[in-house]
């Protein structure tokens, strides 16, 4: 920012400078007054080239840190994705165990009220606790 403000005091600066100079007849003698505003449009695109070569700097700066934070981004986008797959994973355990619970609540209350057992039910609790411990070991 500090760069852009001094760019445009310049050209601020250089734009009436530049207009009084072009609007001078060719060939006529250089005052003293024409000469002081030839040597300041002179010191202004000193200043201006000089801005111009912080800013070329400034511009390689940024591309070697793009460079070098692309693998950066790579990792950090793959840990995110890790990290959503071990949300989500979770979340299945969590689902599962309490489908396991529910299932075990009223396997205990058909024996204390001796009511026959769903077994369909559950041998598809024990089938999703097996492929929840499964999925578990893989990741």
């Amino acid at each position: 920012q500090r760069i852009i403000g001094e760019l445009a005091r310049v050209w601020r600066d250089r734009g009436p400078l530049d207009d009084r100079l072009a609007a001078l007849p060719p060939g006529d003698p250089v005052s003293a007054d024409v000469q002081d505003a030839i040597d300041e449009v002179e010191q202004l695109a000193r200043r201006e080239q000089r801005l111009a070569e912080e800013l070329a700097s400034i511009d390689a700066m940024i591309g070697q840190l793009t460079t070098t934070m692309k693998p950066v981004d790579a990792q950090v986008a793959a840990a995110l994705d890790r990290l959503d797959d071990q949300r989500r994973l979770i979340a299945a355990a969590r689902d599962g165990v309490r489908s396991w619970a529910a299932a075990h609540g009223k396997l205990l209350a058909a024996v204390r009220t001796n009511r026959p057992i769903n077994v369909r039910s559950l041998v598809e609790s024990v089938a999703e606790i097996r492929e929840l411990i499964r999925t578990v070991r893989a990741s």
